[in-house]
């Protein structure tokens, strides 16, 4: 079975938040923010 990534399915920090708002108004292809975000799991905004 995979490994799963220390903070898969921890509670979002709220600069994550800020940054992945940031990346998302600068119009940044989801598949990027999808790599730096992967290990949270579900989205849970």
């Amino acid at each position: 079975m995979a490994k799963r990534p220390e903070n898969h399915g921890k509670p979002w920090t709220d600069t994550d938040r800020r940054e992945l708002g940031d990346r998302a108004k600068k119009n940044t292809p989801t598949g990027l923010i999808n790599r730096r975000f992967r290990s949270y799991g579900e989205c849970g905004l």
